[in-house]
């Protein structure tokens, strides 16, 4: 269990010191590059509920004004 703790420790201390001595922009266009691949947190938390929700929604919209348009 000791050796898993010192590889832990020293895996957490190589992640610290590489971040460290990397430059602020560099930080900040990484920061960028990983937000723009996250999913919304409606997918990651419901999956594709919210997806086909929204669908279903701009389907009913799209009818109740194809409806009101064409009774015009």
């Amino acid at each position: 269990m000791a050796e898993k703790g010192h590889e832990l420790l020293k895996y957490i201390a190589e992640r610290v010191m590489d971040r460290v001595q990397m430059p602020r922009e560099q930080r900040r266009q990484e920061k960028i590059q990983l937000r723009s691949k996250k999913q919304p947190w409606q997918y990651q938390w419901f999956g594709m509920l919210p997806f086909s929700l929204s669908m279903w929604i701009k389907e009913k919209k799209r009818f109740i004004s194809r409806k009101k348009n064409a009774s015009k």
